[in-house]
């Protein structure tokens, strides 16, 4: 299964109160849309990678390989740029349920109107603020990264270093990536990687808060 494409199909899933939030219990009958989709969880905790397995106008299942309590809230989002709040209705072996407050349209999600959430789908990006290393044109310069998703990342230069073209990005605890800028602002750049980063590696990444944090308060 490629993580960076959908594959919905529909069929119905007994299931009662949740179903929506993921189907553990056979109490009647709701048609979920199972989308395998990567997306973000944000929490209070900070913001996560995940798998959205499947969603019903009530709820979602999800995979993520972080814990969160029944009771808690946490917005989920799309890579269209849709996003929803729900409440954790379960959670075990690195997947949850979750409802939403209202039925939601299940094409609402998947399709926003454009203007609404944006036409363009992108990966997910993961916040950070640890030192990344550059190598450009035989120079190293160090960075502080902004966020990284599987196909790319975003830095602070604070250095102002003249920079075009293809480099190689080192990130703490990620293998290292050549990438292409593809844009500049001041002093914040953004690259794209030659190849992506698997769902396997980010996800594990992502965990790893000493690393992924480093820089912060600095």
């Amino acid at each position: 299964m490629n993580d960076m494409h959908n594959h919905p199909s529909h069929h119905p899933n007994p299931s009662g109160d949740d179903a929506a939030a993921g189907g553990r219990h056979r109490r009647g009958e709701v048609r979920l849309t199972t989308i395998l989709l990567v997306g973000r969880v944000i929490a209070a905790s900070g913001d996560y990678l995940c798998r959205i397995r499947n969603v019903a106008p009530g709820g979602m299942m999800i995979d993520c390989d972080v814990p969160f309590q029944p009771g808690e809230r946490v917005c989920v989002e799309f890579r269209n740029g849709s996003a929803v709040d729900v409440i954790v209705v379960w959670a075990e072996d690195g997947r949850f349920g979750a409802k939403f407050d209202a039925e939601i349209p299940v094409d609402a999600l998947l399709h926003p109107p454009a203007g609404i959430a944006g036409s363009l789908a992108r990966t997910p990006r993961l916040s950070a603020t640890c030192t990344v290393l550059i190598w450009h044109d035989g120079q190293m310069s160090p960075a502080q990264l902004q966020d990284v998703s599987q196909t790319g990342c975003r830095i602070d230069l604070s250095s102002h270093t003249p920079m075009t073209g293809d480099v190689r990005i080192s990130i703490p605890g990620l293998p290292p990536r050549h990438a292409t800028l593809r844009w500049a602002k001041d002093h914040r750049l953004g690259f794209a990687f030659h190849e992506m980063l698997s769902y396997a590696d980010l996800a594990a990444w992502q965990r790893q808060l000493h690393l992924r944090f480093a820089g912060r308060g600095e």
